[in-house]
């Protein structure tokens, strides 16, 4: 690990931005983040944040590498960083966050005697092979198989919560798929806007829009989950994030396709829509996930989990450590581009 440079950040750190660790065995990307003084005395219950991100190449550990030394550690595997977290005494004032990238139904989270994950379609990496331990922890609700007593571990991943309700943005998207697919499926997408108390062509331009604010701003996007954590947070916070998120370069269509798509809606024939907007809806569906919106809209979640105040007093009165663990999709993703030709 290279050394630690306060200049970075003036003024004296939370804790050592490595935590103490000599080395951290992967292969692994690991960056430590922490709030400016100025921000700490404002707003102590902020965290020092740890993004742990996993590239999926197996290679043989450094030279000198040794698990008996007590300051190097291995990122999976043995689980060892994970362990040290949870006992190193360094760490024992600090509250430990650690936030998963991998939805789990609230059904699961709150079921002590939950199935194993499945990681079979899956990439081996060191992470993964912790994620499944440690989703064993997740929520107040842990297994018997949980072996962390004083690290918190949370999922933050929106991408499959159709599977706790049927009357979500999840399931509006994936009918307006289907009915550009087989347009006898046209009737489904309307019954579900009548549905949820929707204008049709206001649901397509939502679902279709490449735009983070809309999930921010939207008046029906304000019950769903990033709005509702975003909108916890510290004013402050909120307008920093905002700021920085106007100065992400938004992708845009090529043309107008939310357009195409409302007026094919509109019609009343069941004919497919032109062969272009179909081809790019059907491209637009296989690749959805990795829209810049959506994987946007993943990270301020986490984000947002991580930066609001906790609602436990004694947890806000102590420092925090967060562990952001980007290791399973969004690498995978970097790993196996993909050609978008839907939008630029």
């Amino acid at each position: 690990m290279p050394p630690w440079s306060t200049a970075i950040v003036s003024g004296s750190t939370m804790l050592h931005p490595y935590l103490g660790l000599r080395r951290l065995r992967g292969p692994v990307t690991y960056m430590y983040l922490e709030p400016k003084p100025e921000w700490r005395a404002r707003l102590p219950y902020l965290p020092a944040v740890i993004l742990l991100g996993d590239i999926h190449d197996m290679k043989p550990p450094c030279p000198g590498f040794d698990l008996d030394d007590d300051r190097t550690k291995e990122v999976g595997g043995t689980q060892s960083f994970w362990h040290f977290l949870d006992t190193d005494p360094a760490l024992s004032a600090f509250t430990k966050d650690v936030v998963l990238e991998f939805w789990l139904p609230k059904h699961a989270r709150l079921n002590p005697h939950r199935a194993p994950i499945d990681l079979s379609c899956f990439e081996g990496g060191p992470l993964l092979e912790t994620w499944a331990s440690l989703s064993h922890c997740v929520g107040q609700v842990r297994t018997p198989a949980c072996v962390l007593a004083n690290v918190r571990v949370h999922v933050a991943d929106l991408r499959q919560r159709y599977i706790d309700s049927e009357l979500n943005d999840e399931h509006l998207r994936d009918c307006l798929f289907a009915a550009i697919a087989d347009p006898k499926d046209k009737h489904v997408f309307l019954d579900k806007c009548r549905a949820i108390g929707q204008d049709p062509e206001r649901a397509v331009r939502r679902l279709l829009s490449l735009n983070i604010f809309t999930d921010l701003d939207d008046e029906h996007l304000r019950t769903e989950r990033l709005a509702h954590e975003f909108n916890q947070l510290h004013a402050s916070v909120q307008a920093e994030l905002r700021q920085k998120l106007a100065a992400i370069p938004q992708q845009q269509y090529p043309y107008d396709l939310p357009q195409a798509v409302v007026e094919w809606m509109n019609a009343r024939s069941e004919e497919h829509c032109h062969p272009v907007v179909e081809k790019d809806m059907r491209d637009l569906a296989e690749e959805e996930y990795m829209l810049r919106r959506r994987t946007t809209c993943l990270e301020l979640y986490a984000l947002s989990r991580m930066l609001k105040e906790p609602r436990d007093k004694t947890i806000r009165s102590r420092p925090r450590v967060a562990v952001l663990y980007v290791g399973v999709s969004n690498a995978r993703h970097v790993q196996h581009p993909r050609r978008r030709r839907v939008f630029r």
